[in-house]
């Protein structure tokens, strides 16, 4: 299984979600980047172009791929892109979704899925670089 992740920064901050309303209100659902299974004849970019539409209705024109992970599993290749005024203000949530932005700072206090405690990891260097814009 691969899986495209995306890095989703606005004014320093990051967008998070959450898969299900009610776990999250419980406290089990860690806080996870948009990501993507690809399907049969589609590129990485178009897979992670078409979950960021599912999940919050903004149509990315473009994405930076960032870097990959290859384990005997699967691989993931982690992109990044900045939304605009216009993404934001256009957000559309869906039923059972929970949507937020976070600081550099907050991320460290939340609970978070492996993924993306990897991508924080790995890229750290461009989130603090995003959170002083």
């Amino acid at each position: 299984m691969n899986q495209s992740i995306i890095l989703l920064t606005y004014k320093g901050k990051v967008l998070l979600m959450h898969k299900d309303y009610i776990l999250a209100t419980l406290g089990e659902d860690p806080w996870h980047f948009i990501f993507g299974v690809k399907e049969k004849n589609e590129s990485f970019e178009e897979t992670i172009k078409r979950e960021v539409e599912k999940e919050t209705g903004i149509q990315l024109k473009s994405v930076d791929f960032l870097s990959s992970l290859d384990d005997s599993v699967e691989k993931k290749y982690f992109y990044h892109t900045h939304l605009t005024d216009d993404n934001v203000n256009n957000i559309v949530r869906r039923d059972g979704k929970i949507l937020g932005f976070f600081s550099l700072k907050e991320l460290d206090t939340l609970s978070l899925s492996l993924a993306t405690k990897l991508l924080i990891r790995r890229h750290r260097d461009l989130l603090a670089k995003t959170s002083q814009i």
